[in-house]
Order: structure tokens, then C-alpha cells, then sequence
């Protein structure tokens, strides 16, 4: 039924969350993966970690985590909510310019979705 499935994905956050953490030493593919997940099962609560990915900028090896950051931009987006537009909006002016233009690509999205509800 709807409502297990919907309580296994609620379930799958903390091993997902594990798996986008950096410091564990996962593939970009394994990480770019849990975030796409996370995105899709669309829990505000995982905004906070997919932040974490957005906002990382590290001076040496960007381009590695560059498809990781626009990832998350795009999950933050898919998640949607005011939470996600905060998260976003505040990402404003750092970055480089492919991270950037998901970014306001989600903002975009959730201004759509905005202006559809009113």
C-alpha cells in the first residue's frame, strides 16, 4: 500500500544522508545518486544536507564536486517549499556558473509552482 512505501522512504533518509557525507569517502556517482534519491522522495527535511553539498566550495578539486553541488540544487528544487526557495536564495552569490545557473533554474521552478498555487 501507499503508506508502507511512503514509511520506507521516510525510512531510507538516514542511510541516503550517510551516503552524500563526504567524509565517508563514497564515489561522485554513488553521492550524485543518494541526492537525486533524496530529491525524489521530496522530505523538507533532507534540504538541510543537500545544503551542505550545495554550499561546498572547496578551493582545490571543484570541478570534481561540481556535478554533486548542481545535484543538489536541482533535489532542493524538486523538494520544493519555502524551505527549499530559502535554501536557494541564500546560495545566491557563490559558485561557479554551473552551480549557479541550477540554482536560479530551481528558483525559477519554485516561483512557477508559487504563482500556479495562488
Amino acid at each position: 500500500d501507499l503508506g508502507a512505501v511512503a514509511g520506507e522512504l521516510q525510512d531510507a533518509l538516514p542511510a541516503l544522508y550517510e551516503l552524500i557525507d563526504e567524509r565517508r569517502g563514497r564515489s561522485e556517482s554513488v553521492r550524485r545518486a543518494a541526492i537525486q534519491a533524496l530529491g525524489r522522495i521530496g522530505n523538507p527535511a533532507a534540504i538541510r544536507s543537500l545544503r551542505e553539498v550545495l554550499d561546498r566550495a572547496p578551493f582545490f578539486g571543484a570541478a570534481r564536486v561540481r556535478e554533486l553541488r548542481v545535484a543538489a540544487a536541482q533535489a532542493i528544487a524538486q523538494i520544493g517549499g519555502v524551505a527549499a526557495f530559502q535554501a536557494l536564495r541564500a546560495h545566491e552569490s557563490r559558485g561557479d556558473p554551473s552551480v549557479s545557473r541550477a540554482r536560479q533554474a530551481g528558483l525559477r521552478r519554485l516561483a512557477g509552482a508559487a504563482a500556479g498555487r495562488t
